[in-house]
């Protein structure tokens, strides 16, 4: 038998080890006693971490900063303005030498492009006139496309920040 075989057992085509229990058989839920037990640990290991910090790092400090970053994040998701986006069509349009679309489709236009923050609207501008070689104007999605990963980047940062401080809180520092 091969020794990565051993102590294996298959169950359908996925071969699993004897101790692994499959997730319908888990519990689905922590009781509140090992919630209460978690999170006294970790206010412990917490501590302990603050403790060997080479600086001091009192808890409400780390609190504010934790707040502050979030705010800051949840600032640079503000979506964009209709006014802002109209700065940006006229100048791509002007730029491409194309006409704005129909009044309804420029209305679609506003509606993607507000979810687009107005730090990365001009940005998103440029690297579209970058690329863009035909004499048409840019579909929405190219705009959006040309600054969605630093988009994802800020919600996924964001999300990080507040897990934090949700996890600060439980543990009570």
């Amino acid at each position: 038998m091969p020794l990565l075989d051993r102590g294996l057992e298959t169950q359908g085509n996925l071969k699993m080890s004897q101790n692994v229990v499959p997730l319908d058989q888990q519990k689905s839920a922590l009781t509140s006693g090992e919630i209460k037990t978690d999170s006294a640990s970790l206010k412990r290991r917490a501590e302990m971490i603050l403790s060997q910090a080479p600086c001091e790092v009192s808890p409400n400090a780390l609190d504010d900063r934790l707040e502050d970053a979030i705010s800051v994040l949840q600032g640079a998701l503000v979506q964009s303005e209709i006014p802002d986006i109209a700065r940006m069509l006229d100048m791509v349009t002007e730029t491409l030498q194309v006409d704005l679309p129909s009044e309804a489709a420029t209305e679609i236009y506003y509606s993607v492009l507000r979810d687009i923050p107005a730090d990365l609207l001009m940005r998103s501008a440029k690297e579209v006139l970058k690329k863009h070689v035909y004499p048409t104007m840019p579909k929405p999605a190219d705009f959006y496309k040309s600054v969605e990963a630093e988009i994802n980047q800020r919600k996924s940062d964001l999300r990080w920040f507040q897990l934090a401080a949700d996890r600060l809180e439980a543990i009570g520092l």
